[in-house]
């Protein structure tokens, strides 16, 4: 960090002369664990000094997914006389390979995409109730949405 700016430096960015500059320890929550830490405990991370110039900038993974074929909030219902259903599910905003969570629990991977649409993931749901559905990308990208089956 330069103390008179107090904005950030990665390393290889600094000043030819690094006179003057103190260095600064963070911890940060790892990338994959951002949907399960609460927003307050998330917000630590904002408060990191700003970066002194766009060309030091770390790359910061975006949460710009966007799961398509369920929206927040929906409430799914079985047909009569079956006990499950299937939605087909695809994610926005990412040609990486993506990993599919329902509870917490991975129940899918989709391989990264090769034309103009991601690859889609069939997922059966037979517990009635509430869930989420988390997708998260190679690069850590995420979407999370909740809904409710009955």
């Amino acid at each position: 960090v330069n103390p008179t700016t107090r904005q950030r430096l990665r390393p290889g960015c600094a000043p030819t002369r690094t006179q003057g500059l103190t260095a600064v320890t963070y911890a940060r929550w790892p990338t994959l664990l951002q949907p399960w830490v609460e927003a307050a405990q998330r917000s630590e991370v904002e408060r990191l000094p700003v970066v002194a110039s766009v060309a030091c900038a770390h790359p910061v993974p975006q949460r710009s997914l966007r799961i398509s074929g369920l929206e927040p909030g929906s409430v799914l219902r079985t047909l009569p006389g079956k006990t499950e259903l299937t939605v087909q599910l695809h994610v926005l905003g990412t040609r990486e390979e993506v990993n599919w969570l329902l509870d917490g629990r991975l129940v899918g991977t989709t391989p990264a995409a090769s034309g103009a649409t991601s690859p889609a993931l069939r997922l059966t749901l037979k517990a009635p109730g509430p869930h989420a559905l988390t997708a998260m990308d190679a690069v850590g990208r995420y979407q999370q949405v909740t809904f409710s089956v009955h």
